[in-house]
Formats: C-alpha cells, structure tokens, sequence
C-alpha cells in the first residue's frame, strides 16, 4: 500500500497526492490581490526529506508553516515511498501543480489506521484559497484522501469533501463516503502528468 495528501489532509492509501497552494489574499484595503506560496522557496532539494514545520514566505508576505505526523499501529512496515521521509518536496510537474510536496508511504499491510497528517497554518485570514491534491489514482495501489479546514482557529475542523461547490475531481477521481474513507479515492489510472487524478479544491 502507499499514501499520499496534504492540506490538513488525512492520507489513506495514498499514491502520490501532491499539493500546491495558491491563495487570493483578502488585507485590509478594499482591494483584493492574488498571491502565491511557491514550497521551492523553501531551499529544500527535490526529493529532500521537508522538515516538519517549515515556514515558506508567500508573494505577498503571508506565511505557511507546514507541519506533518504520522501514526502507524504496528501492522507491518510503514515506512516512506520517495524522498528519505514521508514528506518531502518535489522539483518537478504531477498533474497540473508544479513543485508540489510529495507526501508518501509504503505500507506492507492493508491498514486505514495507518496515516499521515500534514496541517498548513496561514500566519492570516485569506479567502479564495485554491490549491490541489493530484495523482489520486486506482493503479498499481488504492489512492484515497481527507481534506478538513479549521476556518475560524477553533480547533474544529470540517471536512472539504461534504462541500460540493468547495471541489472538482478529475475523472480518475471519486466522491466516496464510507466506514474507511470519507473523501475521495482513485477508481482509475492517472499518468503523473495528466489532471485525471488531481482534486482541486477552493476554501
């Protein structure tokens, strides 16, 4: 098995799901303005392990502190797929994301309890915030994500996926709501440079 999420996101027998973060900033003036977080700003070499709690400046100021856990219950090996941990940054293109971090296991056991959670904190209230997971696919491995949002810093997260007007999936993509899963999973292939397999989302 392996998995991959990000975006306050719970990684279920996941692939490869990467994310980027592009951002519609909301300051003080009457004016909106778009801005970016770019994770290569970061200094981390493709590939290289991310360590946990990273801040990467975005185009306008706003910060993004990337923090990630990870809990196995001791059904076999849980260890990373690419990039020495299981967070790591990628210098490349998957699906329609650039330089996206690259969050990923293998897992030598069928075990949904098994998991990765990445949470991004902005350092400030944005609106409009857009970023995507992609290579959700069903290939050699059942890719499946969550997606919850802490909008007002109370600690009570929501989950995107109940949202339908927060999300678009591409065609290797489903809606799925079960006793394992209550996001998305991939039901076909989705090559590493096609949108099949990306889910976009705007918080």
């Amino acid at each position: 098995m392996s998995a991959v999420a990000t975006f306050n996101v719970r990684a279920k027998l996941v692939l490869l799901a990467l994310i980027a973060a592009v951002f519609a900033i909301m300051p003080s003036a009457v004016l909106a303005q778009d801005a970016d977080i770019d994770w290569a700003d970061a200094g981390v070499a493709s590939f290289g392990a991310w360590p946990t709690g990273t801040v990467v400046t975005g185009s306008d100021g706003t910060t993004a502190q990337v923090d990630f856990s990870v809990t196995n219950d001791g059904d076999g090996t849980f260890v990373p797929a690419f990039g020495g941990d299981f967070l790591a940054f990628f210098a490349g293109n998957v699906g329609a994301s650039t330089s996206p971090l690259l969050m990923s296991f293998n897992n030598q056991a069928f075990d949904p309890d098994d998991r990765i959670v990445v949470t991004i904190t902005l350092n400030r209230a944005v609106s409009n915030l857009n970023f995507s997971i992609n290579d959700i696919d069903n290939g050699d491995f059942s890719d499946a994500v969550e997606v919850y949002y802490d909008d007002d810093l109370t600690g009570a997260f929501s989950n995107a996926a109940t949202n339908t007007a927060f999300w678009t999936a591409g065609p290797s993509v489903a809606r799925t709501n079960n006793a394992t899963v209550n996001g998305w999973t991939g039901i076909a292939p989705s090559d590493q440079f096609t949108t099949n397999g990306d889910l976009t989302s705007r918080l």
